[in-house]
């Protein structure tokens, strides 16, 4: 015994050697693909929680979940980790035992197995108190005092008005900077940190790169938001006479100019829009915020990838564009177009949309970007897993209750895992934690159907497609710059315009792909007889000019969904909306709630649209009318080489949808309002009605099929055979 202490010590250096790993995103068959030791790797991942009671991974309860997910054949695995937990104090060096521990416990479950760590940079409580002029305040209120350590959880508080460095803090970064650097070093090195293949860096509200209570709250008038944000003014306008005419001849200057007030912030000169004219300043400033937490992202990720020693792959969380709760202006994610160009960043990240519909059983399940743009620019995306969290709570109960698993729960799984792989992105399993001593996906069925997908998945993965038939026929287009013109506030019409119209969009049975504005001159636009603009409020001289020479021609149908064009970024007109579409608008007065019909299918929009206009053009088709005055809500106006669609309404529904694109020429693969995903390999089908369906296939063929009310099911695209058989 009296050697034990001794050989404990020696012990490191008996075992075998930990196996360097690597990891990288490369292009394979036009598509970017995890790479792992040089070979391509299914990019499926075991995420454990970061809630009290299920994070660490040697502790029984995340050990035992671990174990359970590599008997099912997962080998990428994820776990947190927060500086806050490995950094004590000023003077204290950090805790890389803490960090080795941490991985050793998913070596232990899974030997041989890789590791992304995801890695929260935000300041650590004590710090945040040692430098009160470096956190955030808020516009709206004074920061909050609220309870930390233990029982809650790190990130309990982040969107209420909690105390937490600003993210425009000089200060912030370079003291955590410090810090990354030190722990890339030295962990690198250690036997547990040559199986990390990447890091995934985390900050703000969730570790998603939010402004800190953005939800609700009004950040951010520190002092260091504000050097930042004059430090931008002078870039962008380079004078005071510069800024003051473009404030509407305020008397701000470079060096006086303050961030707006809460006031400035909620209004809106034109109902559900911003006058640049007038504006400018609550404009300029959440484009300052928005390129603030660019810095913050790309100077970690830079930091990361250079200081490891080896190559990793680095991700975050970005990209959102629906279920931003209308405040897309606040919620950080908006630079897409630069960091998509950035070399220090590899993948981006999301969970699915937690509006409501999209959760539950029949929903869609989607996104939270367009993901076609994603890989147009060598990313790949990964869905954080997270729907053990639905939104019906009987479904919510049955998915964290216990471990003999729940049948109506298998056909969500299955869309869930299916969905992204279909797609070429990648996903994870992010363990919410401990409900009555389980995890979330601790039941033999549900590990059986995990195990089957990565079998069958995996064979699949870097392998070039069959078909070589572009199956998608609709371009979806979403813009970021517009959501600075518009009203910052959560309402009824944005929701329907934004949240719902996402959602039933993937209801219509039609095949899309789905891009951001800035990625239009980027993609082969000759397979897609309907582009389908969903937010472009404002566009650039520069893009209109290549709409009309390059868009708009081949046949094609433009659908332009209400207040498109209304605003070139420097004024506003009704004019600029007739200019680009080619359609004349009449502006109405608006009057509460407005009801139309298309062939038959009435629609409440539920909100007032503020401002309204109606089609006036006697040259245009008119497809939809208003109930109350039969004035024309939608029309189509043909032209020599291509149709303009304008919707005076927020667009939503997905029978709307399916008939313009079906005008358009689209393909309807599934008359049923259920929800087709389709690859130029694969069709995922996915059902909360069941029935009859008659699926469509791109060569002609029709698969009948009856399915039970709740269902998934993968099919061959060219052969309409359901795959999965036999895994």
């Amino acid at each position: 015994m009296k050697f034990l202490p001794l050989f404990l010590l020696l012990l490191p250096f008996l075992l075998p050697a930990q196996r360097t790993q690597t990891a990288a995103i490369r292009p394979l068959n036009g598509k970017p693909t995890l790479y792992v030791n040089q070979q391509p790797e299914l990019p499926l991942m075991y995420a454990l929680t970061h809630v009290t009671g299920g994070r660490w991974s040697w502790e029984e309860l995340p050990a035992h979940n671990l174990r359970q997910m590599a008997a099912a054949g997962v080998r990428l695995f994820q776990v947190d980790l927060w500086l806050e937990d490995i950094w004590k104090g000023p003077e204290q060096s950090l805790d890389i035992a803490l960090a080795r521990k941490q991985i050793r416990g998913v070596l232990d479950a899974c030997p041989g197995g890789s590791l992304v760590l995801r890695l929260h940079v935000n300041a650590p409580g004590w710090w945040n108190l040692m430098h009160p002029a470096e956190c955030v305040q808020y516009a709206d209120g004074a920061v909050m005092d609220l309870p930390e350590g233990l029982p809650f959880n790190h990130e309990d508080g982040d969107v209420l008005r909690a105390n937490r460095a600003s993210l425009a803090s000089e200060r912030w970064r370079q003291d955590i900077g410090e810090q990354v650097q030190q722990f890339c070093h030295r962990l690198a090195r250690t036997r547990e940190g040559r199986s990390v293949i990447g890091i995934h860096v985390s900050g703000g509200v969730y570790g998603e790169w939010h402004p800190w209570g953005f939800t609700k709250q009004e950040p951010d008038v520190s002092l260091p938001m504000q050097v930042s944000f004059r430090k931008w003014l002078k870039n962008k306008y380079g004078s005071d006479e510069a800024l003051q005419a473009a404030w509407a001849g305020s008397r701000f200057t470079l060096a006086t100019a303050t961030v707006p007030d809460t006031l400035e912030r909620r209004c809106c000169a034109d109902g559900f829009f911003r006058d640049p004219e007038q504006e400018q300043r609550v404009m300029d400033f959440y484009k300052c915020q928005q390129v603030v937490i660019a810095d913050d992202i790309e100077f970690f990720c830079r930091l990361v990838k250079t200081q490891w020693g080896r190559p990793l792959i680095t991700g975050v969380f970005y990209g959102y564009m629906q279920f931003g709760l209308c405040r897309q202006a606040m919620n950080g994610h908006l630079e897409a177009n630069r960091l998509l160009e950035s070399p220090w960043i590899d993948y981006f990240a999301g969970p699915p949309s937690y509006y409501e519909p999209c959760r539950k059983a029949g929903g869609s399940g989607m996104q939270r970007a367009p993901i076609r743009s994603i890989q147009l620019h060598g990313k790949l995306w990964f869905d954080e897993t997270d729907n053990g969290y639905l939104q019906d709570k009987r479904e919510r109960d049955f998915v964290r209750s216990g471990a003999l698993g729940d049948t109506n729960y298998l056909p969500i799984l299955q869309r869930s895992l299916w969905l992204p792989l279909v797609q070429g992105c990648g996903t994870w399993l992010y363990d919410f934690g401990p409900r009555r001593n389980t995890g979330w996906w601790d039941s033999q069925m549900y590990l059986d159907e995990i195990s089957r997908s990565i079998r069958y998945f995996s064979s699949l993965y870097g392998r070039a497609a069959k078909s070589g038939t572009q199956v998608a026929e609709a371009l979806v287009v979403w813009d970021t710059e517009s959501f600075y013109a518009v009203k910052n506030v959560n309402s009824k019409a944005c929701e329907k315009g934004l949240d719902l119209a996402a959602e039933q969009l993937l209801h219509s049975g039609v095949a899309m792909d789905q891009i951001y504005a800035f990625d239009l001159p980027r993609i082969d636009l000759n397979s897609y007889k309907a582009i389908l603009f969903m937010n472009a409020w404002t566009l650039n001289p520069a893009q209109r000019q290549f709409i009309r020479d390059t868009v708009a021609q081949k046949s094609r149908t433009l659908i332009w969904n209400y207040g498109a064009g209304y605003s070139d970024g420097i004024r506003k007109s009704k004019t600029l909306t007739e200019q680009l579409t080619g359609i004349s608008l009449q502006q109405e007065k608006t009057e509460g709630t407005q009801v139309w019909i298309m062939e038959q299918d009435t629609i409440d929009n539920a909100a007032l649209i503020d401002p309204l206009w109606r089609i006036s053009d006697p040259e245009a088709k008119p497809l939809a009318t208003f109930q109350k005055n039969a004035g024309v809500a939608i029309a189509r106006k043909d032209f020599s080489d291509y149709s303009m669609v304008y919707s005076a309404v927020p667009l939503h529904g997905a029978k709307v949808f399916r008939g313009l694109l079906q005008q358009a020429g689209c393909q309807v693969m599934n008359a049923a309002p259920d929800v087709v995903y389709a690859s130029d390999d694969l069709i995922l089908l996915h059902t909360g009605i069941g029935g009859h369906k008659a699926l469509k296939l791109k060569n002609g063929k029709v698969l009948e099929l009856e399915l039970p009310k709740t269902a998934t099911r993968l099919f061959d695209s060219g052969t309409g055979l359901e795959v999965l058989i036999g895994y």
